[in-house]
């Protein structure tokens, strides 16, 4: 019997940059990229990152309120096992100029 008790890994986990708005804005987030090593220990093949389950605790497709706002995502692999991901959404205000 094989235990996985590694969790996965971050492979990119980079924030997005500032976003200037009058109140609310799109930013566009990179998507944080995670591989689990639990496939490698079954097979020689490059591990599988479908089987992860991925958890944002914000949709990547709304509006961003003005300010700073934390994003965590979290990839589980079928053991249970999890690692997050944490960045922060910025939104500035418009300069008056």
């Amino acid at each position: 019997q094989v235990i996985d008790a590694t969790p996965p890994t971050i492979d990119s986990c980079l924030p997005p940059d500032p976003v200037i708005a009058e109140l609310y804005a799109r930013a566009t987030i990179p998507e944080p990229l995670f591989s689990d090593n639990s496939i490698l220990e079954l097979s020689t093949e490059s591990a599988n990152d479908e089987s992860l389950i991925i958890i944002k605790d914000h949709s990547f497709r709304n509006s961003w309120g003005y300010g700073i706002t934390p994003v965590s995502v979290t990839a589980e692999d079928q053991s249970g096992n999890n690692v997050t991901c944490q960045f922060n959404v910025t939104v500035l205000g418009e300069s008056s100029g």
